[in-house]
């Protein structure tokens, strides 16, 4: 099975300077990633109570955190083939109307390049200072932001009458470029996630988890939709792993084994095919840990000896 390879620069720490950020989205498309990927965070808490439910949290407060919105936006203009994506935008943490209108003109400007992966959020503590709805009310939130965008982005006359979104009596131009809208993918593994995905999404984004993991989430999924009557059709199984090439498997602090891929090409190609014999139909790749020369021997092995093997 072909399986599609994306990158997610980083946009958080000493390695995300403006340079840094043009020149890797250019040299990743230039050896061959088929995506670029943003994270989302407005603001962060000095002394957070939130856990991160996915390892090490979000790094230090201090470093520089760039807006997803802006950093797509650049991308956009210095790339002509990646398809964009985000990997999660937070929906309850800005108003929907205003959101739909950001993501329907990043897709316009970039030629139809756009996907958005969302999430419901972790962080109470940016909840409470963003003045966003109730946390306790986020997966509603997220919910009807989903149902608002296809409503915006699809209809002339948009309406829609929920809890947390409302409008009627409007127009919203311009529309998406992509026949449809924007395609969606849910993010997160958790019961309530895994029902979003199956009811509302184009796709799913799991961050990190194993071929088994993936194999089961999967199965609920389509379970879930064919109870409710579904004809999901096609869809896309976006997963995100940590990478770093090296001649040996030799693996750092904060390198899982379950969410770090380490080694030669080789190796890197067997593990992401397993993931394809999962069921996923792409994968997105981080480098933060690898120093700023590893990164780019990383990208370079990867687009020489490992994309070109997986587009089979």
């Amino acid at each position: 099975m072909a399986l599609s390879v994306g990158y997610q620069p980083a946009l958080v720490g000493p390695q995300a300077t403006p340079a840094r950020i043009r020149d890797l989205a250019r040299r990743a498309e230039a050896v061959g990633f088929e995506r670029l990927s943003v994270v989302d965070h407005v603001v962060l808490p000095i002394d957070p109570v939130s856990q991160y439910p996915y390892g090490s949290g979000t790094g230090a407060v201090d470093n520089d955190w760039w807006d997803p919105f802006a950093v797509l936006g650049l991308w956009a203009g210095i790339t002509e083939r990646v398809r964009l994506q985000t990997s999660v935008l937070v929906l309850p943490y800005r108003n929907p109307i205003v959101t739909a209108k950001m993501l329907a003109s990043l897709d316009a400007l970039s030629g139809g390049r756009l996907e958005v992966g969302v999430g419901a959020g972790w962080l109470r503590e940016e909840f409470e200072v963003l003045g966003a709805p109730p946390f306790e009310a986020r997966g509603r939130v997220t919910d009807e932001c989903i149902a608002a965008f296809r409503e915006l982005w699809t209809s002339p006359f948009p309406a829609f009458d929920g809890q947390y979104a409302r409008f009627r009596g409007i127009t919203l131009h311009p529309k998406p470029m992509q026949p449809g809208g924007i395609p969606i993918l849910v993010g997160g593994t958790t019961p309530p996630a895994l029902r979003r995905a199956a009811l509302l999404g184009n796709g799913w984004q799991p961050l990190k988890i194993s071929p088994a993991e993936l194999r089961n989430g999967l199965a609920k999924i389509w379970e879930i939709a064919e109870t409710a009557g579904r004809v999901v059709g096609d869809y896309q199984v976006s997963v995100r792993y940590g990478v770093r090439w090296s001649s040996t498997d030799e693996r750092r602090p904060g390198e899982d084994e379950d969410r770090v891929l380490v080694g030669t090409a080789a190796s890197i190609a067997a593990s992401l095919r397993e993931l394809a014999d999962a069921g996923a139909t792409d994968v997105m790749l981080d480098t933060r840990t690898c120093s700023a020369d590893e990164v780019d021997e990383t990208l370079d092995r990867l687009g020489a000896e490992v994309i070109p093997a997986l587009r089979g």
